[in-house]
């Protein structure tokens, strides 16, 4: 229904011209014909915690957060704050502790909880990329989100 719903086929196009494929749009939960429409993530940090929001959280996808110290590292850690708090808003939210640690950066993963190539309707992941929620790939030119851990 979505590839119907916003008419799009190719899992490799960016009919909005943001940066993202239409692959990468379907498994944020975005608009692939709306530049606009792209995934949003926030830290606050108060004390020795922090909450880190994103937008859009939708249940049928699975959410990791992770970390890395400077950018320049080459792998991201996975971090285990726990599962998300969604809001009445479509927002996720991730609480976690962060103690005395130093300054670090943020990124969210997204996969679909269903088996991985088991897409319903017309869009498929490309092959190779079944794991495309979790890829390099699948961040497009800007969607290393990155915000000071405090």
């Amino acid at each position: 229904w979505w590839a119907d719903f916003y008419g799009v086929t190719d899992p490799l196009d960016d009919p909005d011209h943001d940066g993202y494929t239409t692959a990468s749009e379907y498994l944020l939960g975005t608009s692939p014909t709306n530049g606009n429409s792209h995934l949003q993530l926030e830290v606050q940090a108060s004390g020795g915690s922090a909450n880190i929001t994103f937008w859009p959280y939708l249940g049928n996808r699975n959410y990791k957060l992770l970390f890395k110290t400077n950018l320049t590292d080459v792998t991201w850690q996975e971090l285990s704050p726990g599962s998300v708090t969604p809001t009445q808003y479509g927002h996720g939210i991730f609480s976690l502790s962060t103690g005395t640690t130093s300054n670090g950066f943020y990124r969210l993963a997204v996969q679909p909880v269903a088996a991985v190539g088991d897409f319903s309707g017309k869009l498929a992941v490309p092959q190779g990329d079944e794991n495309i929620g979790f890829s390099e790939a699948a961040c497009g030119i800007n969607r290393i989100y990155a915000a000071p851990r405090q």
